[in-house]
């Protein structure tokens, strides 16, 4: 068996499992299950707003969830997609990411959730094959085509512990951020040319 191929058993066996899959404009994704804490409809939320010093453009505000100050991002904006104001059935998924030393909840702003959905090996295409191109392959797990539809399989740890909104990547250019920065090649548009 060649490295290759051990790699893609590897991720593939990774990724086998129960993921909470949600709705980012037309494209589906999906965070692992064990990773999900709670669920709140946008309307019962609460959401505070914040206006901190250098904060990613994502960062939509705080919640407070039992006491603890839970920090919000619009999961439209880390993907590269526009942020819409619609808030018929967005909702708050509540995470644990891991920050190296420690777990903190965060929550993630979505369209709205779909279902808990099993994925077996045979049906996901690990990340490695997204290599090429501007796409993070180390942000995805792997990508499922289940009926015609991609099913992302988010690393929801990587993708909110990397600043990748358009206010950092001008950090780290130089460059001022502009409309075409925050509205170009959605993840879910780029990595939709790699699936059947």
């Amino acid at each position: 068996m060649s490295q290759e191929q051990t790699t893609e058993k590897g991720i593939a066996e990774a990724t086998t499992g129960m993921y909470l899959m949600f709705a980012l404009g037309n494209s589906q994704y999906g965070v692992e299950i064990l990773k999900v804490r709670q669920i709140i409809p946008l309307i019962d939320a609460k959401l505070m707003d914040t206006d901190l010093p250098n904060a990613a453009q994502a960062l939509r505000g705080v919640i407070e969830l039992r006491g603890e100050i839970i920090p919000v991002y619009d999961m439209r904006l880390k993907v590269g997609m526009v942020s819409s104001d619609d808030h018929g059935k967005k909702c708050i998924i509540v995470v644990d990411v891991d920050f190296g030393k420690k777990n903190q909840r965060t929550g993630i702003l979505v369209d709205y959730v779909l279902e808990v959905l099993r994925l077996e090996s045979n049906a996901l295409a690990g990340s490695t094959a997204f290599q090429q191109g501007n796409v993070e392959a180390d942000m995805i797990k792997g990508v499922a085509s289940i009926n015609g539809q991609a099913k992302i399989l988010l690393n929801i740890d990587r993708l909110l512990t990397t600043a990748t909104d358009s206010r950092s990547v001008a950090a780290a250019t130089g460059k001022a951020p502009t409309t075409e920065d925050a509205t170009t090649a959605p993840l879910g548009d780029t990595l939709s040319k790699y699936i059947d």
